[in-house]
């Protein structure tokens, strides 16, 4: 996370135009600094939103509100349960890596061997059903998604 707070910092702040801190020619510019640091926020804000989420509900509580949310999506004719198992399995496989004491760095090859990934546990998709209340506020918040992507400004 710090490399990606700085990397954010750098290349705002030296690839934005505005004015220069400093007299110097290779000074970070001010707006881009600034513009750094409020997208710098707005990362440190998702990701604490994404870590209440996962300590409040869990993930097999997480993984099934995101296939209940994404039941509209079956009108378009996309695969909402593969792409839930998917983002499941791709979290267990993040946390098993995570986890190992001495990481694989220079023998990428050995992640690909099925040989070592160890016991899998079988993924579990809880499905929770809405109710009414949930399916007026799940309305309202598309309602608010599609004129959003309609372009109509508030």
């Amino acid at each position: 996370m710090r490399f990606l707070l700085l990397a954010l910092a750098v290349v705002y702040g030296w690839s934005t135009p505005g004015v220069r801190l400093a007299a110097w020619s290779w000074a970070p510019s001010e707006e881009g600094l600034r513009m750094g640091t409020l997208q710098a926020l707005r990362l440190l804000g998702m990701l604490a939103s994404l870590h209440c989420l996962l300590t409040g509900l869990g993930r097999e509580k997480l993984f099934g509100g995101l296939y209940t949310l994404t039941a509209p999506l079956a009108l378009f004719g996309a695969w909402r349960e593969r792409c839930a198992l998917r983002l499941a399995l791709t979290m267990d496989f993040a946390e098993v890596l995570l986890a190992d004491p001495k990481p694989l760095r220079g023998n990428w090859r050995a992640w690909l061997d099925a040989d070592n990934v160890g016991d899998v546990a079988p993924v579990r998709l809880v499905l929770l059903p809405l109710q009414g209340w949930q399916r007026v506020w799940c309305a309202v918040l598309l309602g608010v998604i599609g004129l959003i992507l309609l372009g109509v400004g508030w």
